[in-house]
């Protein structure tokens, strides 16, 4: 499965390339994998994958990565307390990288910034007649937002979905000023 984006920096058509594809597309396309996933695909395995992922063993991972990904770490700043030799002490921690000071300039004027570093999905206009892929899935915006008390607040309002791929830098920022109305888990 061909995943294609719009990469508006260069003004083109682009195929993403996915860690894993060969793993997901099995599990997402096949009837075995898709059956195994519902099996795996549980809070206490995902635990236990993160677990591993922050064992010092990982950091070897880190520059074959960056290597495949063509990810420019001259953007980057080393973990707290490690050198540009020797950056990160696991996989997760290279995720959860930081920016260097002023590599990502702030959107000026008119134009909205994005929140995060992500591959998005704009709509106008989200109806529960429309659907947003997650993770395989096709959700509506009610099953999207999870929590009934919102549903007529953003009844028919405009979205931003941002879907972060593993190589993108895995924090979020508030673009602008704001308030936090509430947050909550989401089963799944």
């Amino acid at each position: 499965m061909e995943i294609k984006y719009f990469n508006r920096e260069k003004e083109a058509v682009e195929t993403e390339k996915v860690y894993g594809s060969d793993a997901v597309n099995w599990m997402y396309d096949s009837s075995t994998g898709k059956l195994l996933t519902q099996l795996l695909v549980k809070k206490p395995i995902s635990k236990i994958y993160g677990a591993i992922q922050s064992a010092s063993f990982t950091s070897n991972k880190v520059k074959p990565f960056i290597k495949d990904f063509n990810i420019n770490m001259d953007e980057y700043l080393p973990e707290e307390g490690r050198s540009d030799a020797d950056p990160y002490s696991s996989f997760n921690k290279f995720f959860i990288r930081r920016f260097k000071e002023g590599v990502r300039p702030f959107a000026e004027g008119l134009e909205f910034p994005a929140f995060s570093e992500a591959r998005y999905f704009g709509y106008d206009c989200l109806t529960d007649d429309e659907t947003v892929p997650v993770k395989g899935k096709y959700l509506s915006a009610k099953a999207l937002l999870a929590n009934s008390k919102w549903d007529s607040t953003f009844e028919n309002g405009p979205c931003l979905l941002a879907r972060l791929c593993p190589v993108d830098y895995h924090r979020y920022h508030f673009p602008d000023d704001g308030e936090i109305l509430d947050f909550y888990p989401v089963e799944g």
